[in-house]
């Protein structure tokens, strides 16, 4: 698949536990409820495009699992971004998709990639 879920932020965050600040929605051995999306299921990412190293959803580690860790976060090092120039499509845990620029302020991306550092977000 050309898609990988978001660990959170930091390159230790598939191996936080489920109650981590840094803590994304999806990690090895770590299971998320939607109760633990505290900082609501519209403003974090569950999915996003991937880039480079695809693997079968079923194969799990990197092949499946993006962490936030260096910038441009958008077709950069990570291996988060999409085919098209300009920007990413991300699926928001609450069930919705849309396209984020790739100019998108890099600490909003970090808000969006944790569910549980408790700070507000704006528009994106």
């Amino acid at each position: 698949t050309n898609y990988g879920g978001i660990a959170g932020l930091g390159e230790d965050a598939p191996t936080l536990p489920v109650d981590h600040e840094r803590a994304g929605v999806f990690g090895y051995g770590r299971q998320t409820r939607f109760r633990d999306i505290r900082d609501g299921t519209s403003n974090t990412i569950g999915v996003t495009e991937a880039t480079g190293n695809y693997g079968r959803w079923a194969a799990g580690g990197s092949a499946t699992i993006r962490s936030v860790t260096k910038e441009p976060y958008i077709n950069g090092p990570d291996g988060i971004g999409g085919p098209f120039p300009g920007g990413v499509q991300v699926m928001l845990m609450d069930g919705s998709v849309r396209t984020v620029s790739d100019s998108i302020n890099a600490t909003t991306w970090q808000r969006l990639g944790s569910r549980n550092d408790g700070e507000t977000l704006g528009e994106f």
